[in-house]
């Protein structure tokens, strides 16, 4: 997530931040469309071995290449070039917001890093877990690729488009928003029977998905400031992602003991009304936050 930090950086205290971070973010969902088709024809090709040395010779290549474009916001580059001169840090060169310690003190990190750990969970179990549900259900193989799809290229949407709607209505409000639309989601694959069915469930949980991937940076210096935006934001990523191997674990264990996957999907619901039920509860940054 160090991409998010910097383009947050870049367009500190600006009406497109969350516009530019969903452009950003949005490359994710492209790859979500693109490289799952491009694995199972790689692998079925030729074998998995082949498949991961492609994948991951691509994927170094990729983001080699679009490191060496990358450049840090203007304030920071000011400070360097200041420091050169003077050893001393203008003080008004300093950003607003709490220090890592200090924003570890505070309850609004624990509340949002609860709320994305939840997001974690039934996130990954449902990506986990979808295709073999859908194959549970009787669909062909070669036909869950489209629920991917559908996952890849509605985040893309909502990466953009609920970026866009941070930047107007706040980003606490649109992280609530997503939240209700995963669980509203989830609540439809409780139901879902076919694969049409399955199509919708996914675009509307790939778009909820793909507003709180974006909405992820911003908020953190909504709360906290960007004094400490990066080490800040890793603490969330970091339990984002513990949340992340909790919930395919979770999932795979609800259906070995009950040979269904529906109380699987009710549990990942409840961890989606936790995560939005904390979401009220968040306060921006007092002291320079945008909102």
């Amino acid at each position: 997530m160090n991409e998010t930090s910097t383009v947050t950086r870049w367009f500190e205290g600006n009406k497109r931040r969350g516009l530019m971070i969903g452009i950003a973010v949005a490359g994710i969902g492209v790859g979500t469309m693109i490289v799952p088709p491009f694995a199972s024809w790689l692998i079925y090709s030729y074998d998995w071995r082949i498949s991961y040395r492609v994948i991951g010779i691509i994927t170094m290549a990729v983001i080699i290449t679009a490191a060496q474009f990358m450049k840090r916001p203007p304030e920071e580059k000011q400070k360097e070039s200041d420091n050169n001169i003077s050893q001393e840090k203008p003080a008004n060169l300093t950003p607003g917001g709490l220090s890592l310690a200090e924003a570890i003190r505070t309850r609004q990190l624990w509340l949002l890093s609860t709320a994305y750990f939840g997001l974690g969970v039934f996130l990954q179990a449902i990506m986990v877990h979808i295709v073999m549900h859908a194959l549970d259900m009787g669909i062909e193989a070669a036909q869950t690729g489209s629920i991917f799809i559908a996952v890849g290229g509605l985040s893309v949407i909502g990466r953009i488009s609920i970026g866009a709607a941070g930047d107007r209505i706040g980003n606490k409000s649109v992280i609530i928003i997503c939240f209700a639309i995963m669980i509203a989601a989830l609540s439809w694959l409780l139901i879902a029977e076919e694969l049409w069915m399955l199509i919708i469930f996914a675009s509307a949980f790939g778009f909820g998905y793909g507003g709180l991937v974006s909405a992820q940076a911003p908020i953190v210096a909504d709360l906290f400031g960007i004094r400490s935006h990066g080490e800040i934001l890793g603490v969330i990523v970091f339990i984002v992602t513990i949340g992340a191997a909790v919930g395919p674990i979770l999932a795979g264990a609800i259906y070995d003991n009950t040979d269904s996957y529906f109380p699987a999907f009710l549990v990942c619901i409840g961890f989606g009304i936790i995560s939005l039920i904390l979401t009220f509860f968040l306060k921006p940054f007092a002291g320079g936050g945008d909102r």
